[in-house]
């Protein structure tokens, strides 16, 4: 089944180009943030049942858990949509012709870069990264320093890496088949050579 967020980026496709990996960050890869929502939850709604509870000389303290599980109910929400954001407005592509990254998710940042232009391909890992098969690919091109694509957290960034290498050799080896065969120039025989031949014939 066809992944409907793919969507997006083929329809910045070329008519002869072609999507062959669509990334965005694995869950799986935010696994510890997610605890840590889960924490806050979890905590959240336990100062909420016993803050209702207070009642007459220590009403003041249930109603100052009260406010502290209202605040950590809020920061829970805030850390899961920050956590949501960062997967759903992140698009990476790789096609036939270029790498694509999207960010945005009610409004379209893309950029692009031919696999001739390529340079440079690092990968990242954290320790968990390696159990949970997640990592980051930073990709620079031509005549820039840093890196211009950053590829955050995506499963099997190996296989990814060998992906885009074998993309791009095979990038150059169309374009170097496409280039026009140079042309052999007639050889110009200097004045004394062209005696020397003149007189051995004769």
């Amino acid at each position: 089944m066809q992944n409907p967020f793919s969507l997006s980026l083929e329809s910045q496709l070329d008519s002869d180009e072609k999507l062959v990996k669509f990334l965005r960050p694995s869950r799986i890869a935010y696994f510890f943030h997610y605890v840590f929502v889960a924490v806050l939850f979890v905590v959240s709604i336990v100062l909420l049942i016993f803050g209702s509870t207070g009642t007459g000389g220590v009403y003041a303290l249930y109603s100052l858990e009260r406010w502290a599980g209202w605040i950590l109910l809020a920061l829970s929400l805030f850390f899961l949509a920050r956590i949501e954001y960062r997967i759903f407005s992140r698009m990476y592509g790789i096609t036939t012709e270029r790498l694509l990254y999207n960010r945005g998710i009610f409004s379209v940042h893309l950029q692009s870069a031919n696999y001739q232009y390529l340079t440079d391909i690092d990968m990242d890992q954290t320790f968990w990264d390696k159990i949970v098969e997640c990592g980051n690919l930073y990709i620079s091109t031509a005549g820039n320093e840093d890196y211009d694509f950053r590829y955050r957290k995506i499963r099997d960034p190996v296989g990814i890496k060998k992906i885009i290498n074998d993309l791009q050799d095979e990038d150059r080896i169309k374009k170097g088949a496409a280039a026009p065969p140079i042309e052999k120039q007639p050889k110009t025989l200097s004045r004394k050579q062209a005696r020397k031949q003149s007189s051995m014939a004769s």
